[in-house]
């Protein structure tokens, strides 16, 4: 299977399924109350069914067109998915087809989408016409079918799914309603084959209660991505999006590989650089490292106050968070030349690869990773301000941002410490256990 972006948010094989969040409401005052729920969200992805505005007489181009600019502001940093979920298929909308190519249309056209559910029912979009329309103007398919009467069985679902991919879809849906709990065994068996033998990145959910388990397992089964809510739900069966984050974390934390034995050897000539996401413990593990070997501590965030004569916050907010980044990137480079230091950088740091490439040039980067809960009840009892949380100091709001830097932290780290059971000390001495300065 290969590995898609939507809105820069990744979609394939050995990944954490993406979580979706839908919108469900039926005018622009509803939808702004539902984003704001989903700001808080740990959802990745934001669907807006736009099939709710016609079950209140409000689907025309301009209204769908205010309804996306109103997401788009309040989740500026979320992938978008347009759906027009028909009658048919369990939603609210009842157009002809004309209709439905005429709002697909607008919506590709307003600029304010990333990807389009496509149902593959109808003509406009099993004959390809309107998959290609949209490819042609850079916009994601999702093409999709629904049962809500029965579950197929596993051979027809996958020969159906293979169907769908061979119209160049880049993510095909299917969901269909357990009879049985054989009935989920069908889709789970289906996503198994379909994992091993589709190259289309695919969704495949068993509904309602009987099926939840679909919701929270299917990763493990092939499917890339679930859909949750932060508020009303769109189909039987979904979870609330804190709930499914919640229950994907355990799940991949339980199966990811035990972590490997990193030996190198500083002995005092390079440097320790500890990364990772704010309320990790960098500062106060550098701190600890420095007292239990020969290193001496430096934190990122206090040199840089010191040398702008400002707080960080006072940073973001007169200078922009720029004109920060720009600072963090000089000091890498100065502390590149150094040796001897544990260098405790900021939650950003490590997005630029200018800063990781300075740090690594006589450093080793050991990345210091925790629960989105670890996070949240560490920052509680800081005194410190953060920016980037401000107005957002929650859980789910945590776990979205975690999950944006997730490829540029490990991609940039040479070990990974799991810190939600260690005390600084603790983490102090994994790390010099690591870096093979003190013994096992």
């Amino acid at each position: 299977m290969k590995t898609i972006e939507i809105g820069g948010v990744k979609l394939g094989p050995d990944r954490m399924p993406v979580i979706c969040a839908p919108i469900t409401a039926g005018s622009i005052v509803e939808i702004m109350h539902h984003a704001e729920k989903i700001a808080d969200s740990p959802a990745d992805i934001v669907e807006f069914r736009a099939d709710w505005l016609d079950d209140t007489g409000f689907l025309n181009s301009n209204t769908v067109d205010a309804a996306l600019r109103t997401i788009r502001n309040i989740l500026p940093g979320r992938p978008v998915l347009f759906t027009l979920r028909t009658m048919k298929e369990g939603g609210k909308a009842d157009v002809r087809d004309d209709e439905y190519v005429e709002i697909a249309e607008a919506a590709a056209d307003s600029g304010y989408i990333d990807a389009i559910d496509l149902e593959f029912s109808r003509e406009c979009v099993s004959s390809g016409l309107l998959p290609s329309l949209m490819r042609s103007k850079d916009i994601r398919t999702v093409l999709s079918f629904h049962d809500f009467t029965r579950t197929p069985s596993a051979d027809e679902i996958i020969a159906h799914m293979n169907e769908m991919a061979s119209c160049g879809a880049d993510v095909i849906k299917t969901a269909v309603m357990p009879q049985s709990d054989s009935d989920l065994l069908s889709v789970l068996t289906a996503s198994e084959q379909l994992k091993r033998t589709c190259e289309t990145p695919f969704i495949l959910i068993s509904m309602s209660g009987q099926g939840v388990l679909s919701r929270v397992c299917g990763g493990q089964f092939g499917s890339v991505l679930t859909f949750a809510s932060a508020g009303r739900t769109s189909a039987p069966g979904q979870l609330d999006a804190d709930t499914t984050d919640m229950m994907l974390r355990a799940l991949y934390r339980a199966s990811r590989p035990p972590q490997k034995k990193f030996k190198m050897e500083l002995t005092g000539r390079g440097n320790i650089v500890l990364g990772g996401f704010m309320g990790t413990g960098k500062s106060s593990s550098a701190e600890k490292i420095a007292l239990y070997a020969d290193f001496k501590p430096v934190e990122m965030d206090q040199i840089i106050e010191e040398k702008a004569g400002m707080t960080i916050p006072e940073i973001f907010s007169e200078l922009g968070e720029k004109a920060f980044r720009d600072m963090e990137t000089k000091l890498c480079r100065e502390l590149s030349e150094e040796s001897g230091l544990v260098i405790s950088t900021g939650g950003g740091t490590l997005l630029r690869q200018e800063n990781v490439d300075a740090l690594k040039k006589n450093g080793v980067v050991f990345l210091l990773e925790a629960e989105p809960e670890t996070v949240l009840a560490r920052l509680e009892k800081s005194s410190v301000k953060r920016p980037k949380l401000e107005g957002h100091m929650n859980r789910g709001y945590i776990s979205w941002l975690m999950k944006q830097r997730y490829d540029a932290y490990t991609s940039a780290a040479d070990a990974v410490i799991y810190v939600d059971d260690l005390t600084p000390g603790g983490t102090a001495v994994r790390i010099l256990s690591a870096a093979g300065l003190i013994p096992d």
